[in-house]
């Protein structure tokens, strides 16, 4: 974790070269501080002992000088530790008792007292956090994310939700600030006892941060955070909490707002020594919050880096590659490779312009307490390989710090650019996953930028803002919701072991896109940051954070019931996509305020129910069917509503007909209907429609506008008939088939290939095979393809369910749409093995099936792939098809009969076993499913299970062969 000062020109570095030295418990940079403040010679080859202050990554002091240490105590020490170590400095906070840390304030010249307590294990320094604002009235991304048109036209303003907001400070700005708390009441900022406009209830302040730095100076970004969730969402009651001092401080920090109320909460703090690879402390805290049913808002982060139009905020070796370590850095057993092939290069080369720092957070995958491995970071001055900087700590074993985690970083003083070569050593264990990320300033330029063999470049979100329990927040500019902010950091994050303090492994890595979605940056606030001149504006995730806790407040005033998965679920479902930006950057997209809660519907009073009527195919014996009755609300409604329902006999009787159903039906928020389903029997009888009652009832959570529904039992067992049609489009009716025209005394240009009757079986369609289309009876003339050049001859045609549209299927696959028949996909530029020989759609009408003369299926919109022959050796070919009336199953036929039954399509015989005078060509199921009917070309007639044989033209001579079979459905 350490990092050391300059080397003097000309020196070199010895590294490790006499072995590791002991450092008494301490960290690599609290060893050189005791040394320096009790005047003893610094450790052999660490030449300093501490990185830049007054920025984020230096060493955390006090205002009295005092460094902020965690103190990590043997767990049968914990008892009584904290007291014990008050004697050598301040408790500032202790975790709970699972993770054995106690975050300290101590005299540099006690360190070494410290280490020598019988019950410290080791001590790390506190690294100065990083606040996820990059730089910085009312924010203008109260308008872009819509909250205005939710709260006037839902009548929200987060009313009953307290959000909880951890960030530096609330009140501890130096003087001098633009405006004061008091201030910002007056103006309607924030709530408070002179809020003009009401809101008297002020910001409940639990802990500010007391604790003065000199590293970087309190600047109540929590109080422009508490300003942005205010202008949101100005009725929710509002709680500060200090995420400063420590991992751990922050951790205790969440669980109080959780205890004080909080039902969102939201942070902008990053620590950089929180894991990569595994939830930390304050992911723990999170996710412990979420269960509790606290939603949890934090910001992605600002580490983003563009270089040449590449993300190079990080990067990530999935295997350890160890080549030879440049001359300068010595001691250890190699050093990794960052080409993924080839001769291995041990140096990472970038750019450092002038006066800005390079700062690198590096981790590796161990968890914490498991760790077996010592990785160091280097930073080299490229001309000369004199070595600039080295992050030194001990971290394996029993003495050391068990954190996977070093952080080096280096200021450009030099007055120009400086090239500088990043080395990664390993010093023991074994080779291991790593990945660093920047936590400074750019570089200019970098040697290596693009992802491949297993390095990867980009992905910046870590520790908590990584958290599965968290919604992780980018940023998109309020002035334009088209991108993304090139410094918004980028996912995804992987992790791989469970949370702390567990050192066990997860089954598979944990791939999870961060952020989850974007909100809006740059918005004004009243005094932050504190610049020279209004306007201020509030720039970085650290702003975008608020603005979707506010948001957040919007939905739980919407719905009360709302969990925090369904909290997260709205956001992503509901936000707006963000054109010029990459999912890593923005999730789902930029949050939707008016749409999120409109997902959610309006108050239970305001909404009624009422149930729909149904009916149903009765089937055949051994057949159940189902009878759906579809409950609807007048409007969603914002949370669950719960109906009593029974049916009741009618001329149906139970359970001959039907199975007597009861229940409770659950409609959630945001939901319009729900369905009820009841049994039917099927059977073989003559009988006439039947029909029973459902009825809604105790409990009824809503007035029932139309409280009783009529399902009807519909005999498919009274008779019906079907039609045979020839090549010249001569047709033959046989049953209750109604003859109503046909082209047998037309010259036709192109024979007829199929025909398809309406849906109520009073007429039908012809087509040819150049797809010209002939319409009778009740059939409409909706378009065809007789003046269009085809590729491949039609083979079929399908209508659509409501009979004002069909498909035309080629031979190719190509398929023609025409009315309201959806084009959902095609085999027209596949290369198919066998040609296409007949379709069947979904009862839906949102999808379709083609099947080639070897069985082969595909499947398009949501007709689902259930099986096919494609694999098999068939006797003879494919020359047709049909769908169950489910749309679950269908059936395929073989020129000699044969069928092939998948889904819910039951084989109900076949004629593959009968000596044919002529192929089959047609197939058409029963309404029910329950039956099918097969025809020869001369119109022999086959008919299977409840299929009903109505007559042929077996015995007929006829002029054209037999191309096509309808069921007529009368």
């Amino acid at each position: 974790m350490a990092a050391v000062g300059s080397v003097p020109a000309g020196a070199q570095y010895g590294g490790r070269a006499t072995g590791k030295p002991t450092t008494g418990r301490l960290s690599a940079r609290l060893d050189a501080l005791s040394r320096t403040a009790e005047g003893r010679a610094p450790r052999a080859g660490v030449p300093g002992s501490d990185l830049p202050s007054g920025r984020s990554g230096g060493v955390r002091r006090l205002d009295d000088g005092r460094v902020v240490v965690d103190v990590d105590v043997y767990a049968d020490r914990m008892h009584g530790a904290p007291e014990a170590l008050g004697a050598i400095g301040d408790v500032l906070a202790v975790s709970d008792t699972s993770l054995h840390t106690v975050t300290m304030a101590v005299e540099a010249g006690e360190l070494d007292r410290l280490a020598q307590r019988d019950a410290v294990r080791y001590v790390n320094e506190v690294v100065t956090p990083v606040q996820r604002g990059c730089s910085p009235g009312i924010s203008e991304g109260d308008g872009q994310l819509k909250a205005g048109p939710a709260r006037s036209t839902y009548g929200v303003d987060g009313t009953g939700v307290r959000v909880g907001i951890l960030s530096d400070s609330f009140d501890r700005s130096p003087a001098g600030a633009a405006t004061s708390p008091t201030a910002d009441m007056a103006a309607g900022d924030l709530p408070g006892a002179a809020n003009p406009c009401g809101r008297l209830a002020p910001v409940s302040v639990l802990a500010d941060d007391a604790v003065e730095t000199t590293d970087r100076p309190n600047q109540d970004e929590g109080r422009a955070m508490a300003q942005i969730v205010h202008d949101l969402a100005p009725g929710a009651s509002l709680s500060f909490a200090s995420a400063n001092v420590s991992e751990t401080a922050f951790a205790n920090n969440i669980t109080s707002l959780v205890n004080a109320g909080a039902k969102v909460i939201v942070d902008d703090v990053g620590y950089f020594s929180e894991p990569f690879y595994q939830d930390g402390p304050v992911a723990v805290a999170i996710n412990n919050a979420r269960a509790a049913g606290v939603s949890y808002v934090t910001a992605a982060g600002n580490a983003n880096i563009v270089v040449g139009g590449a993300d190079v905020g990080s990067y990530e070796a999935t295997s350890y590659r160890p080549t030879p370590c440049p001359p300068l850095v010595t001691g250890y057993l190699d050093c990794h490779s960052f080409t993924p092939a080839g001769p291995g290069d041990s140096t990472s080369r970038m750019v450092i312009p002038a006066g800005r720092t390079v700062t690198l957070d590096l981790q590796w995958a161990q968890p914490r307490g498991g760790v077996t491995t010592d990785l160091d970071v280097c930073i080299l001055n490229a001309a000369t390989g004199v070595l600039l900087r080295c992050a030194v700590d001990d971290n394996p074993g029993p003495g050391g710090s068990q954190r996977p985690f070093e952080l080096a970083s280096y200021k450009n003083t030099t007055g120009s650019s400086q090239a500088v070569d990043v080395v990664v050593a390993r010093y023991s264990g074994p080779g291991a996953r790593f990945k660093w990320v920047h936590g400074g300033d750019a570089p200019s330029s970098v040697e290596y930028s693009v992802s491949s063999g297993g390095d990867v470049y980009g992905p910046t979100v870590f520790g908590h803002s990584g958290a599965e329990g968290a919604i992780s927040i980018g940023a998109v500019p309020y002035s334009n919701a088209g991108v993304a902010e090139p410094y918004s950091s980028r996912g995804p994050v992987t992790y791989l072991f469970n949370p702390v303090p567990s050192t066990a492994a997860l089954g598979s890595p944990l791939v999870l896109a961060k952020p989850d979605v974007a909100a809006s940056d740059c918005g004004q606030t009243s005094f932050f940051p504190p610049l020279s001149a209004s306007p201020h504006r509030f720039c970085g995730t650290s702003a975008a954070a608020p603005h979707a806790a506010g948001v957040v407040a919007l939905l739980l005033n919407a719905s009360t019931t709302l969990t925090p998965a369904q909290v997260a679920a709205t956001l992503r479902n509901t936000a707006a996509p963000v054109p010029g930006a990459p999912a890593s950057a923005v999730g789902t997209g930029l949050i939707d305020a008016a749409a999120a809660v409109a997902s959610l519907g309006v108050p239970v009073s305001d909404v009624s129910a009422s149930i729909a009527d149904a009916s149903v195919l009765e089937g055949g014996p051994g057949l159940t069917a189902s009878l759906s009755f579809t409950v609807t609300l007048s409007a969603p409604s914002a949370a669950t509503v719960t109906l009593g329902y029974a049916t009741a006999d009618g001329t149906a009787t139970a359970p001959g007909d039907y199975s007597s159903t009861s229940g409770t039906l659950a409609i959630a928020p945001g939901q319009r209907s729900a369905t009820i389903v009841v049994p039917v029997v099927g059977d073989a009888s003559v009988e006439g429609n039947e029909t029973l009652t459902v009825h809604l009832g105790s409990p009824a959570a809503v007035p029932l506008a139309d409280g009783v529904a009529t399902g009807t039992i519909v005999d498919d067992e009274q008779r019906n008939g079907y039609w045979l049609v020839a090549s010249d489009g001569g047709i033959f009716a046989f049953g209750d088939a109604r003859f109503l025209g046909s082209t047998g005394a037309i010259r036709l240009a192109q024979p007829i290939v199929g025909m398809a009757p309406t849906p109520s079986g009073n007429g039908y369609w012809l087509v040819a095979s150049d797809g010209g289309i002939f319409a009778f009876g009740d059939a409409r003339f909706l378009g065809s393809t007789g003046a269009v050049r085809l590729a491949q001859p039609i083979v079929g045609m399908v209508p659509t369910p409501s009979g004002k549209g069909y498909w035309l299927v080629a031979a190719d696959g190509g398929i023609f749409a025409f009315g309201d028949a959806r084009f959902l996909g095609s085999t027209g530029a596949l290369k198919l093995n066998r040609p296409i020989v007949a379709m069947a759609a979904t009862p839906s009408g949102n999808g379709y099936w083609l099947v080639a003369s070897d069985g082969g299926i595909f499947a398009f919109g949501d007709a689902a792939f259930l099986g096919s022959t494609g694999a098999i050796r068939l006797a003879q070919p494919i020359v047709g098809m049909a769908a169950t009336p489910s749309g679950r199953g269908y059936w395929l036929v073989a020129s000699d009969g044969g069928i092939f039954a998948f889904g819910d399509a039951r084989f109900l015989g076949s004629t593959g076993a009968i000596k044919l005078n002529l192929p089959i060509v047609a197939m058409a199921p029963t309404r029910s499913g329950n039956g099918y009917w097969l025809t020869a070309s001369d119109g022999g007639i086959f008919a299977f299970g409840g299929a009903a044989f109505f007559g042929s033209t077996g015995a007929i001579k006829l002029a054209r062969p037999v191309v096509g079979v309808g069921v007529a459905r009368p």
